[in-house]
């Protein structure tokens, strides 16, 4: 399969992802850019940097040496290629194999629009977005302009929605969940949100694992509010699941929070992949018999608190909220910049 790609990354990969372009890298290029004999560059994401790990020299034979890079390539991890045209003018390689971890497809897919204009969009004349080494050819890359030559131009945004559906599809999203990456739960997880569902513990607090891609349990106990701040980590993101109970005109109910936590310290890449697993575990929270009555998103462990609780649950500010131990007059909210309520309801 091969795919000619302007990109533009969709939905949960729309903000910046935070990598940024080595001075090494930049130095290299902008040397390649004065006509040394380097004729390609391997790129690939470490520590949070783009780097140049790989290069090749050119011969008088274009295609022998794009054909040529595909020795470079790994089976399981991505990299982009910026290969020099005769022309001058460069030509961008995406290249994602089909095996390599979720993580690592969307953070090459958020980061390849920062790459290329750090790098300056005007020296690239043409892309390529592929996901074997065998499509890394001169074949290929005639075959596309040849295809893109035969096509009606597309509107702009028919090419997004185009790239779109290619990362969808290499993302493994389906027909109901758009974007959602779907990881399996642990056998002690489920076990915990058995107990939650049987009221014997109100606090489940979960992790993904990005090595094995699966989510677990960190831990599930019984906590009053005031305790919960101690249970969140300040480092990295966690989903929550917590059982409020309070006074609502003279009588005790409880509301279940799910609880989304991103910490501003967090790793990127750690981020992206709770983003966007979040729907995911919501829908197994809710097959195992849990169905939460609001969805949150905090920063900081100050923004579980009794006000920032009551308010999403009763926005409308009628009367003051009350735990079933006592009164409670509604402070302000705490906490950098406060907890964010998903409007649409839950499924």
């Amino acid at each position: 399969r091969f795919v000619c790609l302007c990109l533009s990354v969709s939905v949960f990969m729309t903000h910046p992802t935070g990598i940024r372009v080595s001075k090494e890298l930049s130095e290299a290029f902008a040397t390649a850019l004065q006509g040394s004999h380097k004729r390609w560059m391997k790129i690939q994401i470490q520590e949070e940097s783009l780097e140049e790990v790989a290069s090749g020299l050119g011969t008088s034979n274009m295609a022998h040496d794009l054909d040529a890079v595909q020795a470079s390539l790994e089976e399981r991890i991505p990299c982009y290629i910026v290969f020099r045209l005769d022309t001058g003018q460069f030509l961008f390689v995406t290249y994602v194999p089909e095996r390599s971890k979720v993580k690592d497809r969307m953070l090459y897919a958020a980061t390849r629009d920062t790459l290329r204009k750090t790098l300056g969009y005007e020296h690239f004349a043409d892309d390529m977005y592929t996901t074997v080494p065998s499509e890394v050819s001169y074949d290929h890359y005639q075959q596309s302009l040849a295809h893109r030559s035969a096509d009606n131009p597309l509107t702009e945004n028919e090419i997004l929605k185009q790239e779109e559906a290619v990362l969808e599809k290499d993302l493994s999203a389906d027909k109901k969940s758009k974007h959602v990456v779907h990881f399996p739960m642990s056998g002690e997880l489920h076990t915990a949100l058995e107990r939650f569902k049987e009221g014997k513990v109100n606090w489940v607090a979960m992790s993904v694992d990005t090595e094995k891609e699966t989510v677990e349990l960190d831990n599930a106990a019984t906590l009053g509010l005031n305790d919960t701040s101690g249970h969140v980590s300040i480092s990295e993101p966690r989903f929550y699941l917590f059982n409020y109970k309070h006074r609502r005109a003279g009588d005790i109910t409880s509301s279940v929070f799910f609880i989304y936590s991103c910490p501003d310290a967090a790793k990127v890449r750690t981020k992206m992949m709770y983003s966007t697993s979040k729907a995911a575990v919501l829908d197994r929270v809710s097959e195992a018999g849990t169905t939460p009555d609001k969805t949150l998103e905090i920063r900081s462990p100050a923004d579980i608190s009794e006000s920032a609780l009551y308010e999403e649950l009763y926005p409308t500010n009628r009367g003051s909220p009350t735990t079933s131990n006592g009164t409670f007059d509604k402070p302000t909210r705490p906490g950098k910049g406060g907890a964010r309520l998903m409007k649409k309801p839950l499924p």
